[in-house]
């Protein structure tokens, strides 16, 4: 299992830049995935209900939206 999180971004969105930025700040291995129009299609509606960035996959497989929400997450 891949012990990295994946966090879906698109480059044009300051709320992608600001998860960047805490994963880096908290040293969380992460990789980053800019989306295009088929990952938000088929794989972030289908697990998240929306088609907002940025997103996150846990190495468990749980999804995680919204970065306030993300970083209160991380933060427990």
């Amino acid at each position: 299992m891949n012990n990295k999180y994946k966090l879906y971004t698109a480059d044009v969105s300051y709320y992608s830049g600001k998860m960047k930025a805490y994963l880096k700040y908290k040293d969380i291995s992460f990789q980053s995935v800019e989306t295009n129009t088929m990952d938000w299609l088929n794989t972030l509606l289908p697990n998240t209900g929306m088609m907002k960035i940025p997103c996150i996959e846990t190495p468990e497989g749980k999804w995680l939206r919204d970065t306030t929400p993300m970083i209160e997450w991380f933060e427990k």
